[in-house]
Order: structure tokens, then C-alpha cells, then sequence
């Protein structure tokens, strides 16, 4: 029911898309967003790349090595950001 799809589908997705697209109400678009954000991180469907979360970490290039750290298993982990040291 996209535009584009990266080659993954799943039943429960394609009954709540229609429901959010004809969402008129605000508190009716909200409530059902929520829960499909719920359901996408209930859900983590990493290894098909359906979704990714969009976190900006303020670095710079005068960095220490960081990549042992960090996990790619799980888009919900808390990377190994927070062992970046300066140079």
C-alpha cells in the first residue's frame, strides 16, 4: 500500500496502513501512529531494513576509532556511541 517498499510486508501492516492514510481526526491519526510506532519497535525487523531510527550524534572528524563498539545487530540498541573519545 506504499509507494515503495523494500521487498518486506507483513498482515498486520497492511491493515493499519489504509486505517492511517484515510485518518481524518488528529487524535484518531496520533492514536493509530503510536501504535504502529509501538508495533515497528515490538517488532524490530531490522535485518530486512523496514525501518531505522533517526538519531543524530554530534561528532566530528578528531575522533578515536569507535566501530569496535558499536552493534549492527538491532537498530533498538544503544550503540557504542557514547565511547567515542577525542583524539
Amino acid at each position: 500500500n506504499a509507494a515503495w517498499n523494500a521487498g518486506a510486508s507483513h498482515p498486520w501492516l497492511e491493515e493499519i496502513m489504509p486505517k492511517i492514510s484515510a485518518a481524518v481526526d488528529p487524535n484518531d491519526l496520533v492514536r493509530l501512529e503510536s501504535e504502529l510506532g509501538q508495533w515497528l519497535f515490538d517488532n524490530a525487523l531490522t535485518y530486512i531494513g523496514l525501518y531505522s531510527v533517526g538519531a543524530v550524534w554530534p561528532v566530528g572528524p578528531k575522533i578515536e576509532e569507535w566501530k569496535a563498539d558499536v552493534k549492527f545487530t538491532d537498530l533498538r540498541n544503544i550503540n557504542g556511541y557514547e565511547y567515542i573519545k577525542p583524539r
